[in-house]
């Protein structure tokens, strides 16, 4: 049995579309899309309000939010960083940005890792993780969408957290491998010693 959604108030429908399946019930989603567009409080208030999400089209793109880059670059480091900077750039199709973050990201990636060996032991440790995860936020707040302004668009959709997540921890792994493999070789080319 369907539920009765013209009883429902804006702020019930617009919970019903965030956790509604889309593809499992695709004339309900389009029947609450059609509510919201014909309801005069969504209309006069969704232009105002940052806490109403925006109708969603079903093939948004999807962005990191900077929260999710912040958290998403201090699990999975610089990589991270780099990977969600350019993946919003080109959901907001701005190839030349996400050219430009490739190369300037992978630059830098391989300047942190040839200093990693003679950074001191004193010091502190979450200091560059959190450097460059701030960074990471900062350049999405500056150049890309804030969470509001992904939160009111039509055409993109937040990334999955569990996906930054995930790929937090796989790039991670992948960081680790690579640093690693570049201090055993320059233990075993005589540079530094391990």
């Amino acid at each position: 049995m369907e539920p009765n959604y013209e009883k429902y108030t804006v702020d019930q429908l617009n919970d019903v579309m965030r956790v509604i399946d889309r593809e499992q019930y695709p004339d309900r989603y389009q029947k609450i899309v059609d509510l919201l567009s014909n309801h005069s409080e969504y209309n006069a208030s969704s232009k105002s309000s940052e806490n109403i999400i925006a109708i969603k089209n079903p093939d948004a793109k999807r962005m990191y939010s900077p929260l999710q880059v912040y958290i998403g670059s201090f699990l999975g480091g610089p990589i991270f960083t780099v990977f969600s900077l350019r993946k919003n750039f080109l959901a907001m199709t701005d190839h030349e940005r996400a050219l430009k973050t490739l190369v300037l990201g992978a630059f830098l990636c391989f300047v942190f890792l040839v200093l990693i060996p003679f950074i001191p032991e004193s010091f502190p440790n979450l200091i560059l993780p959190i450097l460059y995860s701030l960074l990471g936020k900062f350049l999405v707040e500056r150049f890309q969408l804030n969470k509001a302004e992904i939160n009111a668009s039509s055409e993109y959709r937040f990334e999955s957290n569990w996906k930054v997540f995930a790929l937090g921890i796989l790039l991670l792994l992948v960081f680790l491998a690579i640093t690693f493999t570049f201090l055993i070789a320059l233990d075993y080319s005589g540079l530094i010693t391990l």
